[in-house]
């Protein structure tokens, strides 16, 4: 068995391919590439390969799943050798990862695959959005505090800021130039999320429709729709 490690970067890798049997083991590199991928194992015998979890891991899974007999990704975290090796390079990081898969010691992350990934980065890309607006509230509301009383207590009346009524106030609000602009700014970002927010959530719902099991569990109280669909 031919056991090989990989450190993988955005561009490149570098291989550690080890012989459990003779002990022997060999480096290479190259691009992140297919052809790159299957120079680098273009030998006979069975072979299995791991490499850590990173920014890219789904790309150079989906490169390699078919070029191995099987395929682990390692936890970063966990791998404590290279967390706490002293000389950290490529090679050695490679070679480690490929002596620690040879004797069965990869700590695992869970290889998703694609269809749960591509879930996975329309759930991320709404909590995103989200997290953007929430943010961009709360400078709105800084930017409203620092006004006098009387710019301030026409606001008071609303329990949303932020509905229709509240947000047509705010356009129509009278600041001082700079903050008119700084404001102005801000609400029409505010639109673009929502707009973006909007159709996200359209794609989590359409996610919601074809998964039975995330059906199931709306039924439970306190689980909407996102929520049962990222469960």
């Amino acid at each position: 068995m031919q056991c090989i490690g990989f450190d993988i970067h955005k561009q490149s890798f570098s291989a550690a391919i080890l012989d459990s049997e003779s002990g022997s083991m060999r480096h290479l590199r190259g691009p992140v590439t297919r052809e790159s991928l299957m120079d680098c194992l273009n030998f006979p015998g069975p072979k299995k390969a791991v490499f850590e979890a990173g920014r890219t891991w789904s790309l150079f899974y989906e490169l390699i799943q078919d070029l191995v007999d099987e395929v682990q990704m390692a936890h970063p975290l966990k791998v404590r050798a290279i967390a706490e090796a002293k000389i950290k390079t490529d090679a050695i990081d490679a070679a480690t990862l490929a002596q620690l898969l040879a004797a069965d010691l990869i700590p695992p992350s869970h290889l998703r695959q694609r269809p749960n990934r591509e879930a996975q980065q329309v759930l991320r890309q709404r909590m995103y959005f989200v997290r953007l607006r929430t943010s961009l509230k709360n400078r709105i509301h800084v930017l409203i505090d620092r006004q006098l009383p009387e710019v301030r207590q026409g606001l008071t009346g609303f329990s949303d800021l932020f509905g229709k009524k509240g947000l047509n106030l705010l356009w129509s609000l009278p600041l001082e130039s700079r903050d008119r602009q700084l404001l102005d700014e801000m609400l029409t970002l505010y639109d673009q999320l929502s707009d973006h927010l909007k159709s996200s959530t359209k794609r989590v719902e359409q996610l919601f429709s074809e998964n039975q099991n995330a059906q199931l569990l709306e039924t439970m109280p306190g689980l909407g729709k996102f929520l049962a669909t990222l469960v």
